[in-house]
């Protein structure tokens, strides 16, 4: 279906990782992930946080199902990686 789709819009699917490209049988062009793992502090265990990386979430909140990832962290701190204009801190 993707394939079809591709063919009628005219348009061309770049893939975000190989895996990825490799579930859509799109493998010729793949963005590579945007940052090093190995730049970050191994995971220590002293603090229960959650992790996003999103950009531009004011404008995207409904897509992203923003309230459903909220309730599911709880009372837990989020760190948020991102472009995210407007968004303290």
């Amino acid at each position: 279906m993707l394939h079809r789709y591709l063919e009628v819009t005219g348009v061309h699917a770049a893939a975000t990782s190989i895996t990825k490209g490799e579930s859509w049988g799109v493998t010729d062009d793949i963005v590579t992930f945007g940052m090093d793992a190995e730049e970050y502090y191994p995971h220590t265990g002293e603090e229960a946080s959650g992790l996003r990386i999103c950009n531009f979430i004011e404008s995207r909140r409904k897509i992203l199902m923003w309230e459903l990832h909220e309730k599911a962290f709880g009372g837990l701190a989020v760190k948020l990686v991102g472009h995210n204009p407007g968004m303290a801190g």
